[in-house]
């Protein structure tokens, strides 16, 4: 059953330790119009609970200003979305909250899965219960629905909310004893630091945007006349035009031809057919670039900003992402779409080879640091490894097995690599 204010505050007292929480919604977005927290759980690893009416505003406030009173560490399993949920909700801003979801891809990046109902089968029991409570598939987006339709005191609906909150207080405890506990630490305070840039939002200049977006379906229907098809579309009339002009395009580990953007860079190009060539990768790149202009009024709709999901370590190279929109592809030619509120500064940073220029910073190699200071880390690793990044020009892209990793190798040592692990890299083409 839901909890009085008394009973949080006797359950508070009466257990020590951080406090696992759960938000419970009508939706994914808490900006959309009709968005509601339903529920918010309170609990401890001990597997006690406490179920709070989301409805109850003032409610939720007082728990969680107590709980900042008393010093009490937070976590949740995607805090980022949980955060955004109590600030838009109930002006709560959570700032130090613990991620373990964040927690989880550090310390173990070769699950098949970071989900909570993944990592701790009790939560999947529980929904499983909660969708034949109400005969529904558990497909799409159910879970929504199913809590906007139950009444908040539905005992399956407040057992499944309070085994979130149990299982993510568990989670913590077996992630914090876990020995690879210090390795998430950073990701942990990178999450932290972008979650409110998100959630407060970038301002988009939605006349320039509009002029964008014009200036792109002119040129689409322009050049698919010019080339007589969709330059963008994957299409056989766009291989046979490319193979009739006679470029050299490197071939898929499938063995056939890429047109991905790094490929059309060092593609080999017949001297006279250069210009047209190049109009063929402009036009490209207007229909690529087409779809982050809709993503970017779609999203920017409402109130003219956009508030990506800044991910610690959510890419599956363990780098940090930006969602909805990704900010990070946005080409250049399109920055000038987002702009600065009025008395701030949009500041832009180059971490162009940041990794070895830290490495080289770090290490005090002399060979490393000349390499960095030669402005290009790669080509000069590459010669020391025994190998190069420029091929003949005549050169066909090789099988993946015999194609030169000079950049892997130092990524091995990077990551604790031996010579074991090492071995076969950086070799010649």
């Amino acid at each position: 059953m839901l909890t009085s204010y008394a009973d949080a505050l006797a359950f508070l007292a009466d257990h020590s330790g951080p406090i696992g929480f759960d938000c419970e919604t009508t939706g994914l977005d808490p900006f959309e119009p009709g968005f509601t927290c339903t529920h918010v759980a309170l609990a401890t690893s001990d597997g006690s609970a406490v179920v709070l009416d989301g409805r109850d505003r003032r409610l939720i406030r007082a728990a969680f200003m107590t709980l900042a009173g008393r010093g009490r560490g937070l976590v949740a399993h995607n805090a980022g979305y949980d955060c955004r949920v109590l600030r838009a909700c109930y002006g709560v801003k959570v700032s130090s909250a613990t991620d373990s979801l964040t927690a989880v891809r550090a310390q173990a990046p070769g699950l098949d899965g970071f989900g909570l109902k993944s990592l701790r089968p009790v939560t999947a029991e529980a929904e499983r219960r909660l969708a034949e409570r109400c005969n529904v598939e558990r497909k799409g987006a159910w879970l929504p629905k199913v809590v906007e339709a139950l009444p908040p005191d539905d005992p399956a609906l407040v057992e499944y909310v309070a085994a979130d909150a149990i299982e993510t207080a568990k989670l913590y405890d077996d992630l914090r004893a876990d020995r690879e506990w210090p390795h998430a630490a950073l990701d942990i305070e990178t999450d932290r630091l972008w979650r409110w840039p998100g959630y407060d939002g970038i301002a988009v200049d939605r006349p320039l945007l509009e002029e964008k977006l014009e200036d792109s379906s002119r040129r689409i229907v322009d050049e698919s006349a010019h080339f007589g098809f969709r330059p963008h579309t994957g299409s056989k009339a766009r291989l046979e035009w490319v193979e009739s002009i006679g470029v050299e395009l490197e071939l898929t580990d499938g063995g056939r031809s890429s047109l991905a953007e790094d490929s059309r860079k060092r593609a080999i190009v017949p001297p006279e057919h250069r210009a047209e060539w190049d109009r063929l990768c402009a036009a490209i790149e207007v229909e690529s670039q087409r779809s982050k202009l809709d993503e970017l009024t779609r999203l920017s709709e409402r109130d003219g900003r956009v508030r990506p999901t800044v991910n610690a370590n959510a890419a599956r190279t363990g780098r940090m992402s930006v969602a909805d929109p990704a900010l990070q592809n946005l080409a250049e030619a399109s920055r000038p779409l987002l702009v600065a509120d009025a008395g701030r500064l949009l500041v832009g940073l180059d971490l162009s080879q940041v990794e070895p220029r830290l490495m080289a910073a770090l290490s005090g190699d002399p060979a490393l640091i000349a390499a960095v200071s030669s402005g290009d880390v790669y080509s000069a690793t590459a010669a020391a490894a025994g190998s190069s990044i420029d091929r003949p020009a005549a050169a066909r892209r090789p099988a993946a097995a015999d194609r030169p990793r000079p950049r892997d190798g130092r990524r091995a040592v990077r990551a604790g690599g031996g010579r074991a692990s090492r071995a076969g890299e950086g070799r010649p083409p």
